[in-house]
């Protein structure tokens, strides 16, 4: 199935004995839903809260916590969002209350992203957690939001184009994106351990930047499981994660890839392959844990040396800012992180690994203008260095003035094993057809 389509198409699956529905979501659903919950009435704990009937936030739950009656995740974009609000305790509606105040909202009369301070299409997960963490809602748009964004008719097959503020433009089909952005989001909807916070106290309120990053990186990191999980292997998750990341080369809090591929190192990819998303989730926590990342003197440097080097591209490239200049010294002194700068060397690296991205989405780049040697050249030159005679041998795989029939097989053994998946759509038949055997019990 083309769930880009699904999620696109205002449809939402509600399920009867042995068949499905398909109902246009509107006034009519929205009060159907809401008279399915009869519910009104603040409940006293999260376990007594209506759930939501909609496929994609039962689809969100059963990646996350399936079964819990302890933690609720649910669509930004489900037609019983606001009768689910109006139910949370008291203590999780005053936390959402605190965050309207903070960007002069109303929760009464605004919607969700107005209350976080959203920019429309942003992808996120939002996370109230009490008594411990032991209790949570989590609100995400993780796949609607990409799905917005996918693009079609690139020899037939739907991408996304992301690219974030001082940062280079990286491709990824809308498959790959929408299966790498849920499963991150899933992550911060799961994890109990807040490494901001604990960045904070450690390191104090300029350690902050930091403490995210690690957040960004674990749950980076669920994604390469997940990746794992389907082909015993790190290969096209780490394809992705490393083009996406390099690319954003102002973007402080998401400086993942380097301390990323440390983690990696130290994991076999064959131990991840049959898990389910939850489990990944619950690994991930753990390997988090026993990674210490705020005292990690590894991780820091690695965070560290990124920070700095791609922060001075950036200048380069873009020009100077100021602030993300002053806050990126401001974070690495903090952790007091030693490293050996070198900024030649992460433009040739932010090169390799964006043309390894291109090489995994081979097919898609071949359907693209524009795309191929000349391009990656440009893109060298850009960064101020220059494509070895082997990066113009696999550039020409999707060079379609090269190859105008199809890309061609790249002279890389390695690069054998990189190509699109079919993960996110593959995972939302299972979760289907899950629930229909489910209901014909």
């Amino acid at each position: 199935m083309d769930i880009s389509k699904f999620l696109n198409s205002g449809t939402t699956f509600l399920h009867g004995a042995a068949r499905s529905v398909t109902l246009t979501v509107g006034a009519a659903l929205v009060a159907g839903l809401a008279a399915q919950a009869q519910a009104s009435e603040r409940a006293s704990q999260i376990s007594d809260v209506a759930r939501p009937a909609d496929m994609t936030s039962l689809f969100y739950q059963q990646i996350g916590a399936p079964g819990s009656r302890d933690t609720i995740i649910v669509s930004t974009h489900s037609p019983s969002l606001k009768e689910l609000m109006n139910q949370l305790p008291e203590p999780f509606s005053k936390a959402i209350e605190v965050r309207a105040s903070i960007t002069g909202t109303n929760p009464r009369i605004h919607s969700l992203e107005s209350i976080l301070g959203k920019q429309p299409g942003e992808a996120y997960s939002y996370r109230v957690a009490l008594q411990g963490g032991t209790q949570s809602v989590c609100f995400t748009n993780a796949a609607e939001a990409i799905a917005d964004k996918a693009e079609g008719g690139a020899g037939g097959i739907n991408y996304v184009s992301l690219k974030t503020p001082g940062g280079i433009e990286n491709i990824h089909s809308a498959d790959d994106a929408m299966f790498h952005s849920t499963i991150h989001e899933i992550y911060h909807c799961t994890t109990r351990t807040d490494y901001a916070a604990k960045a904070l106290a450690q390191h104090g309120e300029n350690g902050i930047s930091y403490g995210v990053a690690i957040d960004e990186m674990l749950a980076d990191l669920a994604v390469a499981l997940a990746y794992a999980s389907r082909e015993g292997s790190f290969d096209n998750g780490m394809a992705s994660l490393r083009g996406m990341r390099a690319a954003g080369l102002s973007d402080l809090q998401h400086h993942t890839e380097d301390m990323l591929d440390i983690v990696i190192a130290k994991l076999d990819p064959g131990q991840a392959q049959g898990m389910t998303p939850a489990q990944i989730m619950q690994a991930t926590q753990r390997i988090g844990l026993q990674l210490d990342p705020i005292n990690n003197a590894e991780l820091k440097a690695a965070y560290a040396k990124t920070a700095i080097e791609k922060t001075l591209l950036a200048k380069e490239v873009f020009g100077e800012n100021p602030e993300i200049e002053s806050l990126t010294e401001k974070t690495v002194q903090a952790i007091d992180a030693e490293f050996d700068l070198d900024t030649r060397g992460r433009a040739a690296k932010i090169t390799e690994v964006i043309l390894t991205l291109k090489i995994k989405n081979a097919a898609l780049m071949h359907a693209m203008p524009g795309q191929g040697i000349a391009s990656m050249e440009s893109l060298a030159d850009q960064l101020g260095t220059s494509l070895t005679a082997a990066q113009k041998a696999r550039a020409s795989v999707f060079d379609a003035g090269i190859f105008p029939d199809g890309p061609a097989t790249s002279p890389v053994p390695s690069d054998a094993n990189l190509s699109m998946g079919s993960h996110m759509d593959d995972l939302f038949s299972e979760h289907l057809q899950r629930f229909d055997s489910q209901m014909e019990r």
